[in-house]
């Protein structure tokens, strides 16, 4: 019975998280969170000029890992997705990808492993994509 309702509720979830990942959400997050979104937006942001990668674009669960993330008790905010979205330097973008490292490739392998954690995932657009792929959406948008 368990297993039945566990199902429906990936279900449910699917339907919904597919009707929404086409649209840009605004996120409402405290003063302390968006001040950390600007921070990583910076780090990267400034790449290029200091020839530092930020570390936190070494760890694919970082939506997950950070404790900004969490909005809510129950609800996960795409965190990557968001500082990617900051991220206005396209010469910073493009030092990053240049630099050809295979940890900004990786995906958060907690998302074929932990079912119980599935519905966040469904919450959170754009976990199954790495940094470096969320980056080069980025770089694309501002080199339009």
């Amino acid at each position: 019975m368990k297993a039945i309702k566990d199902k429906i509720i990936i279900v449910v979830m699917l339907i919904l998280g597919s009707s929404c990942a086409a649209h840009k959400i605004k996120y409402n997050v405290s003063k302390e969170t968006a001040a950390f979104i600007k921070t990583c937006a910076d780090s990267i942001n400034n790449a290029e000029k200091t020839k530092v990668l930020p570390v936190f674009l070494f760890d694919p669960c970082f939506d997950f890992n950070d404790p900004h993330t969490w909005v809510a008790r129950h609800h996960a905010i795409p965190l990557r997705s968001i500082i990617s979205e900051k991220v206005t330097n396209a010469s910073s973008i493009e030092y990053i990808l240049d630099q050809h490292n295979p940890e900004l490739q990786r995906v958060c392998p907690l998302q074929e492993t932990d079912k119980v954690m599935l519905m966040y995932w469904m919450k959170s657009p754009q976990i199954e994509k790495s940094f470096e792929q969320l980056l080069k959406v980025r770089y694309e948008e501002l080199t339009k």
